[in-house]
């Protein structure tokens, strides 16, 4: 435990993996598909992962329950939709659509944990829960601009492509609640990561075998260790401890922050510039995210 106090801990390590994803967006671009294709990169994050699940199961964990029957079903389903889909479709989709295209589809995502959370899981929705959840749409709909949005010929396979990731990523987050409380997350991780990396081989070793990396510089190789070691080993194995201390429908309501991240970073890298828009938004964002902990909190104590 980071905190003592679990809300205070959920939204803080919420609020870390949402700063970690939404650099991600820039940081990604300096080495795909400029130096690696997004296939040789998925198979790599499987194969880290996996082991380095693996590794940290042994050393911290030796004795941790191990998933058997419909729970190991369960964690292959996991696999699939949260570590094999989403990354295939998501990385695939951003080669053929837009950044525009791609951040409005991905808004699937949230809607889906959501409406999980409410029909599969039987949590309760309360009106200060579905407000802040349309609090932070509306801040996330006029901070992407979705005037701009263009559904084309060109760019149609690729928009499909991104809501299949974000809907597939939603699944696995409904997923992973029904099992989190039964064994400890890096088990999860391990098995989610390891499955995947098989189900993924056939897909990803041509890309990988034609990856030189004799190429890659200094900035190349820390950008690398940043998606496996932050965005992968990090990210995923926090992800699937935080249904321990929070609802799945707060942890989607973060993702309506990853736009704004991304704007933050783009403009510390000199590629955007902040204006009063993009500022009103996240306070909108911020806003919603705080009525829905409100809403969640009220049903808690009922």
């Amino acid at each position: 435990m980071v905190l003592k106090n679990k809300n205070t801990e959920a939204h803080f390590l919420l609020l870390l993996i949402t700063i970690i994803s939404g650099a991600n967006y820039t940081i990604l671009k300096i080495i795909v598909p400029s130096k690696i294709e997004p296939s040789s990169l998925i198979l790599i994050r499987l194969f880290v992962a996996g082991l380095g699940f693996l590794i940290l199961e042994k050393i911290f964990f030796p004795k941790a329950l191990q998933p058997k029957g419909k729970d190991l079903i369960i964690i292959i389903l996991c696999s699939l939709f949260g570590a094999v889909f989403n990354q295939f479709f998501f990385y695939e989709g951003m080669k053929i659509t837009t950044p525009i295209n791609g951040s409005i589809f991905n808004l699937f995502n949230p809607i889906t944990i959501v409406l999980g959370s409410f029909l599969v899981l039987k949590q309760k929705i309360n009106w200060m829960v579905i407000i802040g959840v349309l609090c932070s749409i509306l801040g996330a709909l006029i901070l992407l601009d979705i005037k701009n949005l263009n559904v084309n010929n060109t760019t149609f396979l690729g928009d499909i492509f991104v809501m299949i990731n974000a809907i597939s990523y939603g699944i696995y987050v409904i997923l992973v609640a029904s099992i989190a409380t039964k064994y400890n997350a890096i088990t999860i991780t391990k098995y989610m990561f390891g499955l995947g990396f098989f189900i993924y081989l056939p897909l990803g070793l041509p890309s990988f075998n034609a990856t030189d990396f004799t190429l890659f510089n200094l900035t190349d190789w820390i950008v690398l260790a940043y998606i496996l070691l932050l965005v992968t080993l990090f990210s995923y194995g926090i992800g699937n401890y935080l249904p321990r201390i929070t609802t799945p429908y707060i942890m989607g309501m973060y993702v309506y922050l990853q736009p704004f991240i991304a704007m933050l970073v783009a403009i510390l890298f000199g590629k955007n510039v902040l204006n009063l828009k993009q500022v009103l938004c996240g306070f909108l964002i911020l806003i919603g995210i705080y009525l829905a902990q409100k809403g969640k909190n009220k049903i808690n104590s009922q």
